[in-house]
């Protein structure tokens, strides 16, 4: 066909070529020169050659037709060679692509590869081998880490290999649409070939009637256009060479995309069994993953048993031990407390004839003494239930962790729980016995002080004990004040009865009320505030009112206008002696629910038993309004239980 379509263009040219020749020698010739050469003298000769003479008006058509088919016929050769030009283009960028996706095809090929060897490698050798994952490990969180890695460097290898096929892909697409538009092309080729035959069909008319012209315009027309025709020939010549390379080229292309397509399938299927290798491959190495990791699994869960259950006897072991060393500590401190006080009442028998300052200055050091003593007891007392604390949180959180590895969170929750009732159990225990001893220590020295007050004449009322600073003379001897027979004030001074405020004290013990204000606390770590003692409590807030004073030598009040009302709420005024007032606080915490109390307040931190916008329930959360530093802020609800605001 392009054969065809070459030689119809070169014939049409020629036409071409020679009717533009025959219209130029009609031009040049005038119209009825020929009759005037043939003319005689008598007269005009009718004749063949007269008869077909060519007018001006058929010239005059002849041109204008001549030059409506040389437009056509140039405008067909201009669309045939475009149309050979952008497909050889395209055909070039066929190549391309063609090699694009070969390499592209080559590069999948070397990531399948690559990544069945990664595979075979990490199952083989190598610092991070797949054995060494499943049994070099030291911990399930080694484990899980380096498993995790290995299956990072398999994803990343399945990721380049999709990433590669994605551009092969793409590259196939492109490919195809190339060759669509070659093939849109190649039906251009035809169509201007077409055309390009019907511009022929035309110059074969222009010719017919070229050939009805007289044979003498004929001859010389053929005679002028011969060198024309010569040209003519020569430009066939070069559109046939021109036309058998293209067609060589093509059938090149043709031959090369067959060759490529070839091996683009050859690398398929062998990418289709690399993959389908590397896909065995990979679910035999799952399998032998799963398997190993539920052996080890199953060897980790014995392990954080085994450790689960020696972390328990060894916090039990820790327990006990820490419960005996504070019992002997407090037995200890109870003898020393003991002989203290049989000195301090040897010393106040020997010099019953000293002045009556000395004998209040004796006493005061007694109970200065012990005061410290006990401070020294809480304190340690405290640091021990403090570092058995946190030994039984940490062996807490070491069987949590290897509970949690190995999925059983239920017998750890059990072992918590069992640690924190034996944790709140020997608390318990130990603040039973600090009160059994502080009480015995305390009935020891009141017992001595009514010796001394029986051998020196001084008369202590019921109600009360009386102060070591105080003068008596005949009447109740109060702290900071001068008794003379009546009733004291707040203020200190004495006029009239027998009178103690906000309670009444029998044999050293207050009930319902608190230390009275306005002096010197001996014995003790205060300095009076000037607040206002209060005896008006309700019966569960007075009872912890008075124990914890009893407790820690500390003064119960209250203010006037607390919220909710000052009848549920106690004020334990420790003044610049902060490590008592965290003492009151830790233990006010620690009994909130056996005591029924609201919440506590305390250095500008809040505890409550009930969750608050700051924190949850029993913990301490800062509170931020810069108070509480002085004194320990306890509220109450009137029902006497925990666990709600009021």
């Amino acid at each position: 066909m392009s054969r065809r379509a070459v030689s119809a263009t070169g014939l049409s040219v020629f036409t071409a070529f020679l009717i533009a020749g025959a219209v130029a020698l009609l031009v040049s010739f005038p119209v009825g020169a020929q009759q005037e050469e043939e003319v005689p003298e008598n007269g005009p000769v009718q004749g063949p050659a007269q008869a077909a003479v060519v007018t001006q008006e058929e010239v005059e058509e002849a041109r204008q037709q001549l030059s409506g088919i040389q437009e056509e016929v140039g405008v067909a050769y201009t669309d045939y060679t475009d149309a050979l030009g952008e497909l050889e283009s395209l055909n070039a960028e066929i190549s391309s692509t063609s090699d694009e996706l070969i390499a592209a095809e080559a590069r999948l090929v070397e990531a399948q590869n690559n990544l069945d060897g990664t595979a075979s490698k990490v199952y083989r050798s190598g610092n991070m081998g797949f054995m060494d994952v499943l049994v070099g490990v030291e911990s399930f969180s080694d484990f899980v880490a380096r498993l995790q890695l290995w299956l990072k460097i398999l994803t990343h290898q399945q990721a380049e290999v999709k990433e590669v096929e994605e551009i092969r892909n793409a590259l196939a697409a492109e490919q195809q649409r190339l060759e669509e538009q070659r093939q849109s092309r190649s039906d251009a080729v035809e169509e201007a070939a077409a055309r390009r035959s019907d511009a022929a069909a035309l110059e074969m008319e222009a010719t017919s009637y070229l050939n009805s012209l007289n044979s003498e315009l004929r001859a010389a027309v053929e005679a002028q256009l011969f060198t024309q025709q010569q040209a003519a020939e020569e430009q066939e010549r070069i559109l046939a060479a021109r036309e058998a390379e293209l067609a060589a080229s093509i059938q090149a292309q043709a031959e090369e995309a067959a060759r490529k397509a070839a091996e683009r399938q050859a690398a398929a299927e062998e990418a289709a069994a690399a993959q389908q290798a590397a896909e065995e491959e990979a679910a035999r190495q799952a399998e032998l993953a799963e398997q190993e990791a539920e052996r080890r699994a199953a060897e980790l869960a014995e392990e954080a048993e085994a450790a689960r259950a020696a972390a328990e006897e060894e916090a039990a072991r820790q327990a006990e031990i820490a419960a005996q060393e504070r019992a002997a500590a407090e037995q200890a401190e109870q003898e020393e407390a003991a002989r203290q006080a049989r000195i301090a009442a040897e010393e106040a028998a020997a010099a019953q004839q000293a002045a009556e300052e000395e004998a209040a200055r004796q006493a005061e050091l007694a109970e200065q003494e012990a005061a410290r003593q006990a401070e020294i007891a809480a304190q340690e007392q405290a640091a021990a239930e403090r570092a058995a604390q946190e030994e039984a949180e940490r062996q807490a959180q070491i069987a949590a962790q290897e509970q949690a590895a190995a999925e059983a969170a239920a017998a750890q929750a059990a072992a918590e729980e069992e640690a924190a009732r034996q944790a709140e159990l020997a608390e318990q225990q130990a603040i039973a016995e600090q009160q059994a001893a502080e009480q015995a220590a305390a009935e020891e020295q009141a017992a001595q002080q009514e010796q001394y007050n029986q051998n020196s004449g001084v008369t202590t009322p019921v109600g009360g004990t009386a102060p070591a600073d105080g003068t008596t003379t005949g009447g109740t001897t109060t702290t900071g004040g001068t008794t003379t027979g009546g009733t004291t004030t707040t203020d200190g001074t004495q006029t009239g009865g027998t009178t103690t405020t906000g309670g009444t004290q029998t044999g050293g013990t207050q009930t319902g009320g608190t230390t009275p204000t306005g002096g010197t606390q001996t014995g003790g770590n205060l300095t009076g505030s000037g607040a206002s003692a209060s005896g008006n409590w309700q019966p569960h807030v007075a009872s912890v009112a008075n124990t914890v004073s009893q407790m820690f030598g500390v003064p119960a009040t209250t203010y006037p206008g607390h919220s909710p009302s000052e009848d549920l709420a106690i004020d334990f005024m420790t003044y610049e002696n902060t490590a008592l007032g965290q003492q009151i606080a830790d233990h006010l915490a620690a009994n909130a629910d056996g005591y029924g109390i609201s919440y506590i307040m305390w250095n500008d931190q809040f505890f409550s038993t009930f969750p608050n916008y700051r924190g949850g329930a029993y913990s301490w959360v800062n509170w931020g309004d810069g108070q509480h530093y002085d004194h320990v802020h306890v509220s109450f609800c009137s029902s006497g239980q925990s666990g709600s605001y009021c």
